[in-house]
């Protein structure tokens, strides 16, 4: 029970410390390790996958090596070797037309929008062109970097790896908060717990532990994965490249284009953002796993229920209107975010390439996570055993 103070008010020394004793259940459950355990070897996997090889590790540090002489302004072989790259492959915003992009990308998907839809894409592309022309001028697109061609940097570290993470953090998530939210279900504890307000009121005390736990294994397995990444890529004194430089390119969709960011993002701040992304949508995946729990009561079927919901989710994102519509289908479809991981904050899908759409995302699937919960919260505060 949650007690009140002389002033009616909730004690909040005592809610801190039901907030720990859940995590605590977390920590102590062997199921939930061995899931992360699980995720972390897999991304362990998608790394050696990449660069574990010894012919890899060779000339991942070969490539650093140069790259480290060319910040200091030294030559050798390989750094001439590096520049003659460079000239054949480093020149992608010479002539870059966006608009002839989007025509491209518009007869690759078959997707012919029409009227104002169609208008406000062209409009979206005549931005991007803005930018590839501020790029350009800022010399942005001429930073030197490991060829994304060869070495698919960006690629592994906010795709492969990226969406394997994202996925992993709400699978963590999920079974934290089900089973703080189940606890007594399965303890058969219900009619001690849930027969009064404030037994039920503790509910939601759960639904945090458990989402804190699993941003804390969250946390662990991210520290973990990226820094198994970077002991077998080294990205020293590269940190402030910015993702746009024409090296980074990489091949999407058929074509080798640069990343055309909306803002000025260096490697850094790329990844800042994309883990302020996760730390969204794991909070969400904690309320949509809480929603599901008021509603159903139960968290084998809600965990069974929620993972067909996201893999539909997926297959969603393949529906087209070519109208407005599409937008909204997009903003309000968490799938989306998984689809796009990687390509976040720049140029990528024909409807999202705006500035700003992953945050319009979120925004849009939390309200329609929102909606559920409130409405399955306020129905088990009146719920009554039986």
């Amino acid at each position: 029970m949650i007690n009140r103070d002389k002033k009616g008010g909730k004690n909040t020394r005592l809610t801190y410390r039901i907030i720990f004793l859940e995590c605590q259940k977390i920590f102590r459950n062997p199921l939930v390790l061995l899931v992360f355990l699980t995720f972390l070897l897999i991304n362990i996997v998608v790394v050696q996958n990449a660069y574990g090889s010894q012919d890899d590790q060779k000339s991942v540090q070969r490539m650093h090596r140069v790259l480290q002489a060319k910040e200091q302004g030294k030559k050798n072989s390989d750094v001439e070797v590096y520049n003659e790259y460079k000239k054949a492959y480093g020149k992608l915003y010479d002539n870059l037309d966006m608009l002839k992009i989007m025509e491209m990308k518009e007869k690759m998907s078959r997707y012919e929008p029409t009227g104002k839809y169609q208008k406000f894409i062209e409009n979206n592309y005549k931005k991007l062109q803005k930018r590839t022309d501020e790029i350009k001028a800022s010399g942005a697109d001429q930073a030197d970097f490991y060829p994304g061609i060869v070495y698919f940097v960006h690629g592994t570290l906010f795709g492969k790896l990226g969406k394997k993470l994202l996925l992993e953090i709400v699978v963590l998530v999920f079974l934290s908060v089900l089973y703080l939210m189940d606890y007594e279900r399965v303890q058969k504890t219900e009619d001690q717990v849930f027969v009064t307000r404030c037994g039920k009121d503790t509910l939601h005390l759960k639904m945090i532990g458990g989402i804190l736990s699993g941003l804390i294994y969250s946390a662990l397995l991210l520290l973990a994965s990226y820094g198994w990444f970077l002991a077998k890529l080294p990205l020293k004194g590269l940190w402030k490249v910015p993702v746009s430089a024409s090296m980074m390119a990489e091949p999407r969709s058929g074509m080798l284009n640069p990343f055309v960011t909306f803002w000025n993002v260096n490697l850094r701040s790329y990844l800042l953002l994309t883990l302020v992304m996760f730390l969204a949508i794991a909070l969400l995946a904690g309320v949509l796993a809480g929603a599901g729990w008021y509603c159903l009561k139960n968290s084998y079927l809600v965990f069974l229920i929620l993972s067909v919901l996201l893999m539909g989710s997926v297959q969603a994102a393949l529906v087209h209107t070519t109208t407005f519509l599409d937008i909204v289908l997009a903003i309000c479809n968490l799938g989306i975010l998984w689809i796009t991981c990687g390509a976040w904050f720049m140029e990528n899908d024909l409807t999202l390439s705006f500035a700003g759409s992953e945050f319009c995302c979120l925004f849009g699937c939390g309200i329609l996570i929102s909606l559920p919960y409130f409405i399955g919260k306020k129905r088990f505060r009146k719920w009554e055993l039986k």
